[in-house]
């Protein structure tokens, strides 16, 4: 399924629940397919050796931002149906999901395209602007939800090697002086 088709699939799907002001089931499912559209185009900016690091944790950190509130979405949707509510979630997902759309779609079209200094300005902006937005309205995770999917051993191995890293660099420029 193509991106335009996914987008046009939720969008219509959230117009829909608007008019009639309930929760249709089917919302979870697709947003788990747009999730997972998120993730693969996180996966192609991430090992693209072509793209610099900075680019890349740029692209990674906008797009797990991505993921995360799309989450935070499925969840209020996926709570909302279970409890028969004809929630807020609805005007809440309404107001935040032009962002997402937009700036998933802006990050998709960059791929394989030079990034300017003022392309990573505006990719800023617009992610400040969805976070911004999507706090307002109770769509962004809690740390504590964040960081539920990291691997705190593996976290702190890495963390281990990177310090180690910066002892021997340190103490490489110390001798040499």
């Amino acid at each position: 399924m193509s991106t335009i088709t996914l987008i046009g699939e939720v969008a219509s799907c959230l117009d829909s629940m608007k008019e009639s002001s309930e929760v249709d089931s089917t919302i979870v499912e697709k947003l788990n397919v747009f999730k997972n559209e998120i993730s693969k185009c996180k996966k192609q900016w991430v090992t693209d050796e072509n793209v610099s690091v900075e680019d890349s944790f740029l692209m990674y950190h906008c797009l797990r931002n991505l993921e995360l509130i799309v989450e935070k979405a499925q969840a209020r949707f996926s709570q909302a149906i279970k409890r028969h509510e004809n929630p807020l979630i609805i005007e809440n997902a309404m107001l935040v999901f032009p962002y997402v759309f937009d700036l998933y779609t802006w990050l998709c079209s960059l791929q394989g395209k030079v990034i300017t200094t003022d392309i990573r300005s505006m990719i800023w902006k617009r992610l400040r602007q969805l976070r911004n937005m999507a706090s307002n309205v109770s769509l962004i995770q809690t740390t504590q939800e964040e960081l539920r999917d990291i691997n705190l051993e593996r976290m702190r191995k890495e963390f281990k090697d990177f310090a180690r890293t910066i002892q021997a660099i340190t103490g490489e420029s110390e001798s040499s002086a």
